[in-house]
């Protein structure tokens, strides 16, 4: 990827893209799972093609970097194809729908070897993720049905502190469970 600092590295799949990461799989033999994600912190590329690609895909930062690793995702799955070291190995791509990328994008299916993690990271802890009548957890609620129709693995990065709150004490304890 380019760092197009202070931002965001482009997810540009045409130009920037081209990085070999087989070395990193091959070495990790008992590895599955191999995380290529967006930075921890809010800013975005913000260049001609991420930004032509958010458009296309319902004006949702999420999709350049969902086109961008399911481009790798069937890159992975034709080198399975081609090369006996990896054939029979199970290898999933994971990428966090965090932040700027916690919307789904809107007409982009996610391929079946990309594990999409779901972050709870902006959701309040002081009421339940389900709690209909919490319009932070609603916003949270609609990004996870969103991402379960268009990816096979969803799974949730789920944070026991709450950001939302920092300095209540133990809020989460309440609702640990139902959530």
């Amino acid at each position: 990827f380019v760092i197009r600092y202070p931002r965001e590295a482009s997810y540009d799949s045409s130009e920037n893209i081209n990085i070999s990461f087989g070395e990193w799989i091959l070495e990790k033999e008992d590895s599955e799972i191999f995380s290529i994600s967006q930075n921890d912190w809010p800013e975005h590329c913000e260049c001609e093609e991420c930004t032509k690609t958010m458009e296309k895909y319902g004006g949702r930062w999420s999709a350049p970097i969902i086109v961008a690793i399911n481009e790798l995702a069937r890159r992975v799955k034709k080198w399975q194809q081609e090369d006996e070291r990896v054939k029979n190995r199970t290898i999933y791509l994971e990428t966090f729908a965090y932040q700027y990328g916690a919307e789904p994008p809107i007409g982009l299916e996610v391929e079946d070897n990309v594990i999409i993690r779901l972050c709870t990271h902006e959701a309040c802890f002081y009421h339940a993720l389900d709690d209909k009548s919490c319009p932070v957890n609603k916003v949270f609620m609609d990004a996870l049905t969103g991402w379960k129709k268009i990816a096979k693995h969803l799974y949730i990065w789920d944070y026991t502190n709450n950001h939302c709150m920092e300095i209540a004490f133990n809020t989460i304890l309440r609702n640990i469970q139902r959530n």
